[in-house]
């Protein structure tokens, strides 16, 4: 993922026992906060940047899995106003995978995974 004026980040879930005391307590804050640690990818350091958080936070706050959506919610692959719209439809049990359809065209199919991470929260 990437900010509008692009630093890229990852999330992580765990303190690696290599950062410092500093960044383990700011990864802690994360997780607190967010409830994942946010790590620029170029350092792999956690993100203790007030201005680079504020966006972050935003981002991940617009931000959820497929499998956490309800049948007929509607998402953007990308967080960007020209991305296509897409529509999540039911759940398949012989894949293991939710079945998604681009709004304007409802032949267009796609199965993910219930992980796969999503934006939400725009209007169109």
């Amino acid at each position: 993922m990437k900010t509008n004026y692009g630093l890229k980040f990852n999330l992580l879930s765990k303190v690696k026992p290599s950062w410092s005391d500093y960044d383990k307590q700011v990864a802690r804050i994360h997780l607190a906060n967010a409830g994942k640690i946010i790590v620029d990818t170029t350092y792999g350091n956690p993100i203790d940047n007030e201005f680079d958080l504020e966006e972050i936070y935003q981002i991940l706050s617009r931000t959820q899995t497929v499998k956490k959506l309800g049948k007929g919610e509607f998402f953007r692959l990308t967080d960007s106003e020209t991305a296509p719209v897409w529509v999540r439809s039911e759940y398949l049990p012989a894949c293991r995978k939710f079945s998604c359809y681009k709004f304007d065209d409802v032949n267009h199919e796609r199965l993910m995974n219930g992980d796969t991470s999503v934006f939400v929260g725009f209007t169109f």
